[in-house]
C-alpha cells in the first residue's frame, strides 16, 4: 500500500469493518485514484487507465498537452491529489456515537440475562467456507474491473467462491450446530425474503454510488447538497413502509407487496437511465428517487416481517442476522459488479473514438446508464422473486391456521 493509499484509508479502517459495502466503496475509489496517480506521473494513457477521467468538469481545465497526460488529477475534481483533511477523517465517525450507544445498551441489558447452562458451539468450518466464498466472489467481480472478465484471477475467484458456498451448504447439512440451519432458508416465504433483500441491496448500493457521482461531478452539486438530494427518497421509504406497508401487509400479504414494490422501484429507475449532461434534478432525478423510495418501502416492510415470521425461537437470532447479512452481501456484490459493468461500458464507448472532452463526458454518462439499467433489472428480479417464490395470502392464511399455537414460534406482525 502506498503512502497515498494509507492516508486515504486510515480514517476508515476499523469503523468500516462494520459495513462491507463501505469497504467496497473505498476499494473502488482507491483503484480509480491509483490509476489517475500513475497516469499523472507520465504513464501511457490507455482506455483502461483513463476511463475514469470522463468527467464533464474537465471543460474547466486546460486541454491535455504532450507534457501533460490526458489523465491528471485536475481533470477529476472529486479525486484530486491532496492530503486527507480532518473533515474527511470525521466522516466515518458519524456512526461512532450510535455504535457506543449500542455497546453500552448491550452491556447493561444482556449482562442481566441468565446464562444458558449449555455452552454455545461455534461452527468453525461453516464460518470459514461461507466467509471465504463471499470474499472470493466479491474480489472476482472487483478484479474484472481492473483486468477483464477473461482474466485467470477473475475466473478462479468466481469459481472458487461458488465451490466454497456449495461446500458451506454441505457443511451445514452435517454439523451438529450449523451456523445457518438450512431449515431457516428452505421456508419459501423466508427464503424469498432473504433473496429479495439481497437483490434490493445490489440495486440500491449501485444507485447510491453512481447517482452520487452524477450529482457531484456532472451537475456540480456539493457534498451537502447531494446528501439533501437523497432525502426525498428517504421520506418516501418511511411513508411507504410505515403508512402503506402497515395497512397493506395484513390484507394482501408479502407476495403482492414485494412484487409491486419491485416493479415500482424498477419504474423509478427509468428516468435515471435517461439522464444527460444538463438534466435537471427536479424534472429527472427527483421523480425517480421518489418512485424508487415508494417501492423500497413496500419491499422492506414485507421482507423484514416475513423473514422472521413463524421461525423457531432457537432460530430467531440467526433469521434476523441472515436478513442483515443478505443486505451486506448484496451491497458488496452490487458495488463491485456494477462498478465493473460501468467501467466496461465506458471502455467500450471510448474504443475507436477520439478522446475529446465531449466524448469523455458521453462515455461517463454511458457508464451511469448501464449501472442504472442493471439496477432496474435487479428490481425486476425482486418482483419475480415475490411473484414466484413467496406464497400468496390465501396459502399463508391456511398454513397459519394449521400452525401450532403453543408459543414455540414468535408471532409476526400480521
Amino acid at each position: 500500500m502506498t503512502e497515498f493509499d494509507a492516508n486515504v484509508t486510515r480514517p476508515w479502517v476499523g469503523l468500516d469493518r462494520l459495513s462491507p459495502p463501505r469497504l467496497s466503496y473505498v476499494s473502488a475509489s482507491l483503484r480509480r485514484m491509483r490509476t489517475l496517480s500513475s497516469l499523472s506521473d507520465g504513464s501511457d494513457a490507455s482506455p483502461d487507465g483513463w476511463l475514469w477521467s470522463v468527467l464533464p468538469e474537465a471543460e474547466k481545465s486546460p486541454p491535455p498537452t504532450p507534457t501533460r497526460p490526458v489523465l491528471d488529477w485536475s481533470w477529476s475534481p472529486l479525486l484530486r491529489r491532496r492530503p486527507c483533511s480532518p473533515g474527511s477523517a470525521l466522516v466515518p465517525c458519524t456512526n461512532f456515537p450510535i455504535a457506543v450507544f449500542g455497546v453500552v445498551g448491550a452491556l447493561l441489558y444482556l449482562g442481566k440475562q441468565p446464562r444458558s447452562a449449555e455452552r454455545p458451539h461455534l461452527d468453525i468450518p461453516g464460518t470459514l467456507t461461507v466467509t471465504a466464498g463471499w470474499v472470493a466472489i466479491v474480489y472476482g467481480f472487483s478484479n474484472a474491473e481492473s483486468n477483464s472478465w477473461g482474466s485467470a484471477v477473475t475466473i478462479s475467484c468466481l469459481v472458487a467462491g461458488v465451490v466454497l458456498l456449495v461446500a458451506f451448504v454441505l457443511v451445514q447439512q452435517r454439523v451438529a450446530h450449523p451456523l445457518l440451519p438450512l431449515r431457516v432458508l428452505l421456508d419459501r416465504d423466508r427464503g424469498g425474503s432473504f433473496l429479495a433483500m439481497a437483490l434490493v441491496a445490489i440495486a440500491m448500493f449501485g444507485v447510491f454510488l453512481f447517482l452520487t457521482y452524477y450529482l457531484q461531478v456532472t451537475l456540480g452539486f456539493t457534498a451537502l447538497r447531494t446528501g439533501l438530494a437523497f432525502l426525498p427518497m428517504s421520506a418516501s421509504i418511511m411513508f411507504s413502509a410505515t403508512v402503506l406497508g402497515a395497512r397493506l401487509l395484513p390484507r394482501v400479504g408479502p407476495k403482492a407487496m414485494i412484487t409491486v414494490g419491485g416493479l415500482v422501484s424498477a419504474l423509478g429507475m427509468v428516468p435515471l437511465t435517461r439522464i444527460g449532461l444538463h438534466s435537471g434534478y427536479v424534472s429527472v432525478v427527483l421523480p425517480g428517487l421518489v418512485a424508487m423510495g415508494l417501492g423500497l418501502g413496500l419491499i422492506f416492510s414485507a421482507a423484514f416481517s416475513t423473514a422472521t415470521l413463524g421461525v423457531q425461537r432457537g432460530d430467531a437470532g440467526v433469521a434476523s442476522a441472515a436478513v442483515n447479512t443478505m443486505q451486506q452481501v448484496g451491497g458488496s456484490i452490487g458495488t463491485a459488479l456494477l462498478s465493473t459493468l460501468s467501467a466496461s461500458a465506458i471502455t467500450s464507448y471510448l474504443t475507436g473514438r477520439i478522446p475529446s472532452v465531449q466524448v469523455r463526458a458521453m462515455a461517463s454518462l454511458q457508464g451511469y446508464h448501464v449501472a442504472f439499467w442493471c439496477s432496474a433489472g435487479a428490481f425486476v428480479a425482486v418482483a419475480l422473486v415475490g411473484a414466484t417464490v413467496v406464497r400468496g395470502q390465501r396459502a399463508r392464511t391456511s398454513l397459519t391456521a394449521q400452525a401450532p399455537t403453543d408459543g414455540d414460534a414468535p408471532r409476526g406482525l400480521h
